[in-house]
Parts: C-alpha cells; structure tokens; sequence
C-alpha cells in the first residue's frame, strides 16, 4: 500500500512537472536550449520564415542534445511518432534529471 501510494504520488509529480516543461517551437526564443533543433529556416520571396523540425529528425538531434530540456522535448516528440514506450522512458530520464 506504501509502495503504492509513493508511486502514484511520483507519477502525480512527474506529470505536473510535465505539463509545465514543454514550450512549443512557436514559443522558443533563440535563448532557449533546444531553439536550434526545434527551428528550421527557409528564405521566401526574399522573406526569412522559420518552422519546425520534422518529427523524426527532431528526435534524432534530441537524443544526441545534453541540454536537461531535451528529455522532455524528446518525450514529445516520440509521443508523436507514435512511441509510448519510448516517450515513457524519456519523461523518466527527465524527471529523475529534474
């Protein structure tokens, strides 16, 4: 029952610190840590327009980053693409980080 209850209480922390780490790339500021691999940039009509990174190689560059925001971003990033499991492990790097 102890056991039990400490788990949840760890996963209720986990998740409050969740929802509150994640910015989305419209919101990263060049300041920001992961800015450089959320953004990408393009010149049209002579504008500069920036966008985000696709999923899967956004993933790839956070898996490499050891900046302590990219567990989280990496969560995101494999709940997009579909990997719960891989998601999972990546909120649990962060948090134990945290």
């Amino acid at each position: 029952m102890r056991r039990a209850r400490a788990a949840a209480l760890a996963l209720a922390l986990a998740a409050a610190a969740w929802a509150g780490a994640f910015i989305p790339w419209e919101d990263l500021a060049e300041g920001d840590a992961v800015y450089a691999a959320a953004t990408r940039f393009a010149q049209v009509d002579g504008h500069r327009v920036h966008y985000p990174t696709p999923t899967a190689e956004l993933a790839r560059l956070l898996e490499a980053s050891r900046d302590a925001a990219a567990p989280r971003h990496l969560a995101e990033a494999r709940l997009a693409l579909g990997d719960r499991a891989g998601a999972l492990e990546a909120m649990r790097r962060w948090a134990e980080a945290q």
